[in-house]
């Protein structure tokens, strides 16, 4: 689920792709989830939504993501 967020932010203009990659960087190397909810946000501001079912796996897929990055460092 992680890949189709940064596939739809492949897809933005080039103002908020540029915004939203630095926010995916810094989810990516600092864990930082907020970031992520910023992505989200701006891909919200074109009609992206998710269903219940897709939040689901979204968010389990950031508990594995972080999970594995802890054990890393």
């Amino acid at each position: 689920m992680l890949g189709r967020v940064e596939a739809e932010v492949e897809t933005l203009p080039f103002h908020d792709r540029v915004e939203a990659k630095k926010l995916l960087i810094k989810f990516k190397e600092d864990s930082d989830y907020k970031a992520l909810i910023g992505v989200l946000k701006i891909l919200m501001r074109y009609g992206f939504k998710l269903n219940k079912e897709e939040l689901k796996m979204l968010i389990e897929d950031v508990i594995k993501f972080l999970v594995l990055n802890n054990r890393k460092e």
